[in-house]
């Protein structure tokens, strides 16, 4: 006797078990259309912290790569050749410039995908 109620008591709490599961499972199909999907899924569920991370990413690269957009020629008076040096203001507004059109770009790739699908 005690085996059968264990054995009811069991798929009793079974199946609330799959009714919790199966409510909170995500119901987005097409992951393949949102920002999140295209970077990694760390840890942190919202979705302002890739704007952050965008930026954050072409500024590093900007400030390794120094390339001669984001420079500016540092003339010394007793030298004749002039030497380059990092322009954080440059860096700045090269930083918005890149970080703007990607992610506007993102957008476009997004609503042009979910228009062709509609």
């Amino acid at each position: 006797m005690e085996d059968n109620e264990f054995e009811e008591t069991l798929k009793m709490l079974s199946y609330k078990v799959d009714q919790f599961n199966s409510s909170n499972k995500v119901k987005n199909k097409n992951k393949s259309n949102s920002v999140k999907s295209l970077l990694p899924n760390i840890f942190v569920k919202s979705s302002y912290i890739y704007f952050g991370i965008i930026p954050l990413i072409i500024g590093l690269i900007l400030f390794f790569w120094k390339p001669n957009f984001v420079m500016k020629e540092k003339v010394a008076e007793e030298e004749i050749s002039a030497k380059k040096k990092l322009s954080f203001n440059k860096l700045i507004v090269t930083t918005a410039i890149f970080t703007t059109v990607f992610i506007f770009s993102i957008y476009i790739y997004i609503y042009i995908s979910n228009k062709s699908k509609a």
